[in-house]
Order: structure tokens, then sequence, then C-alpha cells
């Protein structure tokens, strides 16, 4: 099977993000973290003036809950333009400074092919650690990477699912296989 499609920039984001949430450590994961610190004392420092502003008018208690409800409102808007902006700047930024190259994806023997102008990636399915299927693409996880193939690429659903089909299956064989391997070498061994 052969496959020709364009990469999406937001499709890459998507796809490391899958990568993301599957492979990496928290502290990889969250790699904002800083993002998120400064946003916290800014909604804090925010929380704290509009307390103290409105402290006399409406009393202690209410300006207590007052800084409270100021600080959840910035923190939690933040949190969500901050994180979709960041997506969309970022994808923004590589199609302006990364032109878009066409992939030729195809299924060997061996494994999965992708070419891109020079490059080549080959991904045999004995290295395939994870198979994911979203509704964006189907995504091949290997030693902390993420190749992919987009649903827009598929001529129909049926051919996705032999894609899948096909992997899974052989994916099960090259297992099948390295554990017979294993299983005849310590049979030596032991012998």
């Amino acid at each position: 099977m052969q496959l020709g499609y364009t990469p999406d920039y937001s499709e890459m984001i998507t796809a490391g993000g899958i990568a993301a949430r599957r492979i990496l450590s928290p502290w990889q994961r969250y790699w904002c973290w800083p993002y998120y610190i400064l946003l916290g004392l800014v909604a804090y420092g925010l929380g704290v003036t509009a307390g103290n502003f409105f402290r006399p008018e409406i009393g202690t208690h209410y300006a207590n809950v007052l800084m409270i409800c100021v600080m959840a409102v910035i923190y939690v808007a933040g949190s969500i333009i901050g994180v979709r902006l960041g997506r969309s700047l970022t994808a923004r930024w590589l199609r302006k400074n990364k032109p878009e190259r066409p992939v030729q994806f195809s299924v060997e023997p061996d494994g999965l092919q992708w070419r891109q102008s020079g490059t080549y990636t080959h991904l045999g399915f004995a290295d395939i650690d994870r198979m994911v299927v979203t509704g964006d693409l189907v995504g091949f996880i290997s030693a902390g990477n993420i190749c992919y193939v987009p649903h827009r690429a598929f001529e129909s659903v049926e051919q996705t699912k032999m894609l899948v089909r096909t992997t899974f299956e052989r994916m099960t064989e090259q297992a099948r296989q390295l554990s017979l391997k294993d299983v005849a070498l310590r049979s030596m061994i032991a012998a």
C-alpha cells in the first residue's frame, strides 16, 4: 500500500501531544510549568489588589471571596487562552518558516516507510511500541517518537482499517517470532 499526502502542521502538533501523553514523564510532559507559575503569580497579585481595593466598601469576608474568584478566573482563562494560542502560533510559525513537503507513505514487508524530500524514515514492525488511532490520524509510537498518517490520506475508512489490521497482525507475528527465538535460546541454554 502506498499513499501520498502533504502533512499539516496542526496534525504534527496533535501527534506530538499524543506522544507526550503516552510516553514522556510528567516533568517532560508539562514543560510549560514556568508559564503556569507566572500566570499564578499574576493572578494572585491581581486578586490581592482587587480584594484590597474593595475591602473598605464590601468588608473583609467578601473581599477575600472576591480575591479568590478573581484569581481563579484569571488563572483558568489564562490557561485556556495560553494553550490554544500557543498551539496556533506554533503551527503558524512552522508554516511560515518551514514549507510543508509531500510525503510518500508505504507498507513494506518488514515495516512502514515515510519518504519526504531526501528524508527517509523506516519503522520496523518489531520497533513499534504502540499504535494509536484518533479521529485525525493513525500514529505509530516507537522509542519516544511518533510517526503518523492522517485519515485524509486514505481513500476510504476501509483502507484505514486495513492498514491498522495489517500492521497489528505483522506486529503480532514479529512478537511471536521473537518469543519463539527466546524460548529456543532458553531451552538450548538449559540443556
